[in-house]
């Protein structure tokens, strides 16, 4: 069964990857190595680089930290899994805020992701820092709870009663 599969597979040959990767203005190319954002090229170490083509090859995908520790880094390594939020603020400290963008997005308890924010922008007719105020989800969690106005006697009945004086 296994055999038939694998025959299979190279009829069908390797699927086609893009010469050049490209979210939104972020262009990363494997061939040369370069990474060059609105036409400015950006320097990475390995590590950065490595984690950035990963995240590109998945683009518009959520990805977890264990993912990216067993792609990214030394599989059999054990390795702290928040190096993945050290690395991740590297990279938005070189790819994302010289050029006031937030495409590489924290998906709060889920991972990270990173998508084209000038696809979302034109959707919405939004800028970028309209469409994500807080790169973790804080704004998101503020508005859900502007939209739920709190009634003065549900509030004072959700308190414990005060004691009594006697």
């Amino acid at each position: 069964m296994l055999l038939a599969r694998l025959r299979a597979l190279h009829r069908r040959g390797a699927p086609e990857r893009p010469t050049v990767l490209a979210v939104g203005s972020l262009r990363l190319d494997p061939a040369s190595r370069r990474v060059v954002r609105a036409d400015t090229e950006i320097t990475l170490t390995a590590r950065e680089y490595a984690l950035l083509e990963y995240l590109m090859r998945r683009q518009d995908q959520v990805v977890t930290k264990i993912e990216l520790l067993d792609r990214v880094w030394d599989a059999g390594a054990d390795t702290d899994p928040n190096v993945v939020e050290v690395y991740v603020g590297y990279l938005r400290r070189k790819i994302d805020q010289p050029f006031g963008r937030h495409s590489l997005q924290t998906v709060r308890g889920a991972g990270y992701r990173l998508f084209d924010e000038t696809k979302a922008d034109e959707m919405r007719g939004a800028t970028g820092a309209d469409l994500i105020d807080d790169i973790d989800g804080d704004a998101f969690a503020s508005e859900v709870a502007a939209e739920e106005p709190i009634d003065a006697a549900e509030a004072g009945a959700a308190r414990a009663p005060a004691p009594s004086e006697g």
